[in-house]
């Protein structure tokens, strides 16, 4: 038949292709520069070089009026008092200013009853003498502060603390390369590639603290320490030990 002939033709060039490009490609894997890849990690403790804290003044009245003038009065103090206390080592800034009127409901009129208008005065207070805080804290509580928030720890210089944590990583991360070149009886080359994992950064437990009006002493408050961990992913080649 004439079409046989074609089709077998066909079938012999498909063949002859197939055998052709075999071996190239099954080539390819095994020419493959050896390489491996492991993940560093380091955890690092930092002594915290700043502070913040929230200090209030929250008054009440029978009238708005009343309620902001007796606050600004004490507001007045207390931060004037916290500038004396904080020198040229830290800021002071309002955070927060609010008057409102203040209701309770009353069970028996089964409706609710006014109580007093409140004026409330917040300012953040960010200071590098995280040794002071217990002066900073008296301070204020003297002054006639009444609600205070914190303190809260902190690094001024972040990115450095990274910095380091990532370097402690890629060296851990070199040294489990080295380890698993020798034991597959290789030796460690350079670095493909290096990706920086997720960085992650806790802070201490806030500490509490507790002053009465006219302290003997400042009051005793420990800062703690800053924890940063790092990792990284990193691809190393191997080589031949020659050895």
């Amino acid at each position: 038949m004439p079409g046989f002939g074609k089709v077998w033709l066909a079938v012999l060039f498909a063949l002859a292709c197939m055998m052709a490009s075999g071996p190239a490609l099954a080539g390819e894997a095994p020419g493959a520069a050896p390489s491996v890849a492991v993940t560093g990690e380091a955890t690092l403790q930092f002594a915290p070089d700043t502070v913040e804290l929230t200090v209030a003044v929250v008054t009440r009245a029978p009238t708005a009026d009343e309620a902001a003038t007796e606050n600004a009065s004490a507001m007045s103090r207390v931060s004037q008092a916290l500038k004396e206390a904080l020198g040229d080592k830290g800021e002071l800034r309002t955070v927060g200013y609010r008057v409102q009127a203040i209701y309770e409901y009353d069970r028996q009129a089964k409706r609710n009853r006014f109580v007093a208008f409140e004026a409330s005065n917040r300012v953040g207070v960010r200071s590098q003498d995280v040794k002071g805080v217990g002066s900073l804290l008296d301070a204020a509580i003297k002054a006639g502060a009444n609600s205070i928030d914190g303190p809260n720890w902190s690094l001024a210089k972040p990115g450095q603390a990274l910095i380091q944590a990532q370097t402690e990583a890629f060296k851990n991360a070199q040294e489990q390369a080295r380890n698993l070149a020798a034991a597959a009886g290789l030796k460690l080359g350079k670095v493909i590639s290096i990706q920086a994992g997720q960085e992650r950064r806790f802070r201490e437990p806030m500490m509490s603290f507790k002053a009465s009006a006219a302290p003997a002493e400042s009051t005793p408050v420990e800062a703690g320490s800053i924890t940063v961990s790092a990792s990284v992913n990193c691809v190393f080649s191997l080589e031949a030990d020659k050895q």
